[in-house]
C-alpha cells in the first residue's frame, strides 16, 4: 500500500469517527433535552414539559430512537394535563352548584311535562299566566343552558318591528333587522322560540361516540378518509372512524335505543359514562375489521363517552314573517352521509339570493325561490338515508362490482358527494324509484 492510499484511508477513517462523534453528541442532546421534558412532566408542569418535547421535535428530528421516547411521553403529558383540568372542573361542581341554586330562586320553571322535555326558567313578572292578553319582551334561560329573549304580541294586526334596544350597565345600544337568517344548528332558535318543530319522520336512534388515541395498525386504511362500518349481526347499526391529524380518531356508532337498552341490560356500570364506554368498546370489538385496526388504541385519554338520543329533526315550515331557517335549525336528517354540511351551505346559497332581491324591492316568493329547490337536495338526501336503515342502500353499497354498471356508481357517489340538487342526475329527480330498483338487481348483498 503506497502513501496515497494510506493518507485516504486515514483521511475516510477520521470523517467517519468524526460524523460518529457528532451523531452520538447530538443523541446526547436529544436524550438530555427529553430528560429534562420527563423531569417537567413528573414534576406536573406539563405546559414546560410540552414545550421541551416540541423543541426537541424540532432541534433533533432524526434521533428516532428518542422521538418515540418523547412521543410515548407527550401521550403521558396530555392524558396528566386532562385528568388535572377534569379535577380542577370538579372541584368547581359543589361551588357552581349553589351558586344556581341561589339564582334559580328568583325564576319560575315553567314546563308541561305532557308534551315538554325541557322547560324554562324565567322571571316571575314574565310567567306566561301574569302576562295573558300583553304585549311584552320574554327572556330566560332553559334547562339547558340556552339564553333566549322573544316578543309576545297580543293584538289584532300585524307588527312591524325591526330593532331591539339594549341597557346595559356599559351603556345603551340597538339591533335592528329586517329579516333574520336562522342558523343556529342544532340549537334550533327560531324553532324552539316559535314553535315550529315538529317530530322527524324518521325512527329514533342514539349515538353514543369518543375520541380515541386510535394507534391504527395495518396498511389497508387510509387516514385520509372516514371508514364506515355496519354491525355485523345487526344492519341497522353502524359506526364510524374519523381520523384526525393528531394520531386522534372519533369513533362512535348509531343505533335503535331499543337495541341499546337491551345491550345495556346485560352490563355493570357505575355511570352513564362507563356504561356508554362499555357500550361503544362491545360493539367496536364485534365488526371484525375496526377492531383488527383499533387493536393497539388507547381509549383512556380523558375524553368522555357522550350520547345524544332522538338527534333527527324536523319543522312545520322553512319561512315565515320576516325569517327563514338554514340548514340543521330547518331539519337534520342523520349524520350516515354528512348531509348536514352540504344542507347548511345550499340553503345559505339559495336564501341570499332571495334575501338579497328582496331587499333591492324586487317581487320574491320564498316558497318557490327557496323552499322548494332546497327541498330537491334534502328529498334525496332522505331517500338514501332511510335506504340505509331498511337495508335496501346497503344492499347496494355492499354489492359486488360487476353487479352495478360505473356510471351508476357514479351517479350515486355524485349525490353523497354533495350534488344532490343536479336534477339531471337520475339518482336526485327520481330517487326513491330508482333506488328501489338498484335494490332489487343487487339483491341481498355480503358485507364481508
Amino acid at each position: 500500500m503506497n502513501n496515497e492510499m494510506k493518507w485516504t484511508l486515514r483521511a475516510i477513517v477520521s470523517g467517519a469517527a468524526l460524523l460518529l462523534a457528532v451523531a452520538c453528541g447530538k443523541e446526547k442532546e436529544a436524550r438530555a433535552e427529553l430528560e429534562r421534558a420527563r423531569t417537567l412532566y413528573e414534576s406536573r408542569q406539563f405546559p414546560a414539559a410540552r414545550n421541551a418535547i416540541d423543541t426537541l421535535r424540532m432541534r433533533y428530528p432524526k434521533e428516532l430512537g428518542v422521538m418515540k421516547e418523547a412521543l410515548q411521553l407527550m401521550h403521558l403529558v396530555e392524558r396528566g394535563e386532562s385528568e388535572r383540568n377534569i379535577a380542577y372542573c370538579d372541584s368547581l361542581i359543589p361551588v357552581r352548584e349553589k351558586e344556581v341554586e341561589t339564582l334559580k330562586a328568583g325564576f319560575v320553571l315553567e314546563r308541561d311535562a305532557r308534551y315538554e322535555e325541557v322547560g324554562r326558567y324565567v322571571r316571575p313578572e314574565h310567567a306566561v299566566e301574569r302576562n295573558i292578553g300583553r304585549s311584552y319582551l320574554r327572556c330566560g334561560v332553559n334547562e339547558q343552558g340556552e339564553i333566549f329573549l322573544a316578543s309576545v304580541y297580543s293584538g289584532g294586526a300585524p307588527i312591524n318591528h325591526t330593532g331591539l334596544k339594549i341597557e346595559a350597565p356599559e351603556g345603551a345600544y340597538t339591533l335592528q333587522a329586517r329579516f333574520v337568517l336562522d342558523a343556529s344548528g342544532y340549537g334550533r332558535v327560531l324553532p324552539r322560540l316559535l314553535g315550529l318543530e315538529r317530530p322527524s319522520v324518521l325512527s329514533p336512534r342514539k349515538a353514543i361516540f369518543t375520541h380515541i388515541d386510535d394507534r391504527i395498525v395495518g396498511d389497508d386504511f387510509d387516514r385520509n378518509k372516514i371508514l364506515i362500518s355496519t354491525h355485523p349481526a345487526d344492519r341497522g347499526v353502524w359506526s364510524w372512524l374519523i381520523p384526525f391529524g393528531n394520531g386522534r380518531s372519533s369513533i362512535g356508532f348509531i343505533g335503535e335505543p331499543e337495541w341499546i337498552n337491551q345491550r345495556a341490560a346485560g352490563l355493570k356500570a357505575a355511570d352513564e359514562g362507563a356504561l356508554n364506554e362499555a357500550l361503544l368498546r362491545g360493539v367496536v370489538a364485534e365488526i371484525p375489521r375496526l377492531s383488527r385496526i383499533l387493536r393497539n388504541a388507547v381509549w383512556d385519554n380523558g375524553v368522555p363517552f357522550s350520547s345524544i338520543s332522538n338527534y333527527s329533526a324536523n319543522v312545520t315550515t322553512l319561512v315565515g314573517r320576516n325569517f327563514a331557517l338554514l340548514g340543521n335549525a330547518a331539519e337534520f336528517l342523520d349524520p350516515v352521509f354528512s348531509s348536514g354540511v352540504t344542507v347548511a351551505l345550499q340553503s345559505a346559497r339559495l336564501a341570499s339570493r332571495v334575501l338579497g332581491r328582496q331587499l333591492r324591492g324586487e317581487a320574491v316568493e320564498w316558497e318557490r325561490d327557496f323552499v322548494a329547490p332546497l327541498k330537491v337536495g334534502v328529498e334525496a338526501f332522505r331517500t338514501y338515508v332511510m335506504g340505509w336503515y331498511d337495508g335496501s342502500f346497503q344492499d347496494v353499497v355492499y354489492c359486488r362490482p360487476e353487479q352495478v354498471n360505473p356510471e351508476i356508481r357514479a351517479m350515486i357517489s355524485s349525490v353523497l358527494a354533495g350534488y344532490a340538487w343536479d336534477e339531471a342526475n337520475p339518482f336526485v329527480s327520481r330517487s326513491a324509484q330508482r333506488l328501489k330498483a338498484l335494490a332489487e338487481i343487487c339483491g341481498p348483498a355480503s358485507r364481508e
